[in-house]
């Protein structure tokens, strides 16, 4: 696929053991209103993760969504802490101090747009998306989403002049504390990982971003730069059906 992204290394072997890794059809629970514009114009929405938390309802809703967390893997002494080390940006270190930090961590909030959608239909997993705030009551499924996700990547691209490529993936439950890279900017895959609490959620994610991670994709419009953005695309409709939820 032309603009879809590697896994980094470290992610491969743990990829390789999920599941639903590159289910070509996915599913997309939302409002009936919401997925006839799916089906007849090719309608989709676009947006940061921290954007889709603040619509979620309080009590289904990841406070940690659209953070990259991570703490230090093993005690780091002060006086080899340097400028660019994270750590000293999170608390003041005096000059010619000695001593030694432990479990130490930092957050990094990161606005990559993303899709989501669920990569199994059925009930439970509808149920742990909806409640009486945002009403969902339809499934759309969603085949080749790769192929999808290569036309959005083109509809970015030519649409806010900046070349865009993608990472599609399943979330991987897990416990998100990792080790961090020193200097490093905020990691795209945290995107990809949600704590075991969230498993019935069955997300599945495409990520947008520049082929650099140290290049930001933005889109741009005429009244400020956001990374929420509703848009149609005809070329979309023929991979959108609704069908039944599954009990």
């Amino acid at each position: 696929m032309g603009r879809m992204l590697p896994i980094p290394p470290e992610f491969k072997s743990l990829y390789k053991r999920h599941k639903y890794f590159r289910n070509s059809v996915v599913y997309k629970y939302t409002t009936s209103s919401v997925a006839e514009k799916m089906v007849e114009k090719g309608s989709m929405k676009i947006g940061s993760l921290l954007a889709y938390r603040e619509i979620e309802s309080e009590k289904l809703r990841d406070l940690s969504e659209g953070k990259n967390i991570a703490y230090t893997a093993e005690a780091i002494s002060s006086d080899i802490v340097h400028d660019r080390n994270i750590i000293k940006r999170l608390i003041e270190i005096e000059e010619g101090c000695t001593g030694t930090f432990r479990n130490l961590g930092g957050e990094v909030n990161f606005d990559f747009p993303i899709i989501c959608f669920s990569y199994v239909n059925n009930e439970e997993t509808m149920l742990s998306l909806s409640d009486e705030k945002n009403n969902y009551d339809t499934c759309v499924q969603v085949s080749d989403i790769l192929g999808l996700a290569e036309k959005v990547s083109d509809y970015l691209s030519n649409r806010f002049r900046s070349q865009a490529y993608f990472r599609c993936l399943p979330v991987y439950y897990r416990n998100r504390i990792r080790p961090f890279t020193e200097g490093s900017p905020p990691n795209d895959m945290a995107a990809f990982e949600k704590e075991p609490s969230f498993e019935a959620n069955a997300e599945c994610r495409i990520l947008f971003r520049c082929e650099s991670i140290d290049e930001h994709l933005i889109l741009k419009f005429k009244d400020g730069a956001t990374n929420d953005h509703i848009f149609e695309l005809p070329s979309l409709k023929s991979h959108f059906e609704i069908v039944d939820i599954s009990s």
